[in-house]
């Protein structure tokens, strides 16, 4: 789920192609979804760019995994960049760099959408990750198995792991 700045709304339906798709939804309900596209590259906690382009990792079927940019009038889907294992979700911070966290083994990267070149960030805590937000310092991240939060800064060091309730 993303917003563009403008306030409209995407949702993702993450499945095996051909059945991936991404549907613009009419916030006020006066309209009924419309269909972006299917057979995307499965992307999945999707992002937009500072391009106004939707940013979503492939999840690969068999662990190869891209960074691919959605042109949400279109559908046309490109592959920015590939080599990532099982990504999870993409975010960017306020300076356009875009941030994709891959679940297996646990790294976040920094990629560079207008090149495709990735930098690892750093491992989190944690052995399966999910999710991810920006915070003011770092990087707060969930663990797709167990009831935590790893905290991590700028450069990528592990300052904490909350825990968020009992296993």
């Amino acid at each position: 789920i993303a917003f563009t700045d403008d306030g409209r709304l995407y949702v993702g339906l993450e499945k095996d192609a051909p059945e991936d798709a991404i549907y613009e939804i009419d916030v006020d309900g006066s309209a009924g979804p419309r269909l972006v596209g299917m057979d995307l590259g499965r992307v999945n906690a999707f992002a937009f760019g500072p391009d106004g382009f939707l940013y979503g990792p492939g999840f690969g079927l068999n662990g190869e995994g891209t960074l691919r940019k959605i042109d949400v009038e279109t559908a046309e889907s490109t592959v920015v960049t590939d080599g990532f294992s099982f990504p999870s979700s993409v975010r960017f911070g306020d300076d356009g760099t875009a941030y994709v966290l891959q679940t297996a083994p646990p790294l976040l990267w920094s990629v560079d959408i207008e090149t495709g070149e990735m930098t690892e960030v750093g491992t989190p805590a944690t052995e399966l990750v999910d999710n991810f937000t920006l915070t003011d310092d770092g990087f707060a991240i969930t663990s797709f198995n167990a009831p935590t939060i790893t905290l991590m800064d700028a450069d990528g060091a592990v300052t904490d792991t909350l825990t968020i309730g009992t296993p």
